[in-house]
């Protein structure tokens, strides 16, 4: 299964679950279980996020301290959050990239 070989390219997902989770703000939280399955989803949609430790970094800082952040984001769904927190970070990397060059 798809779930199973994407798993298998990162062994620190569940880390990634439990850092990714603990930013989500308390009064709404989803359990861990439903935050597991958006991110699986998320991470099917993009697996450049599993390969590379820089990338979940990115999305990680972008979902803590944007996304997280801003009322405007306050009612979009798990999968939502993570969507514009991947956009986000593959933006701020596609910049630094770039200056790299």
């Amino acid at each position: 299964r798809m779930e199973e070989y994407l798993l298998s390219q990162n062994n620190n997902f569940d880390s990634y679950i439990k850092l990714l989770y603990s930013t989500l703000k308390e009064e709404k939280k989803d359990t861990s279980i439903e935050f597991s399955r958006a991110l699986l989803f998320f991470l099917m949609q993009y697996p450049e996020f599993l390969k590379s430790k820089k990338h979940m970094d990115y999305l990680h800082y972008c979902l803590e301290y944007y996304i997280n952040c801003d009322p405007e984001f306050r009612d979009l769904t798990l999968q939502e959050k993570l969507m514009r927190a991947g956009e986000m970070a593959k933006n701020f990397l596609s910049t630094i990239n770039d200056d790299e060059v």
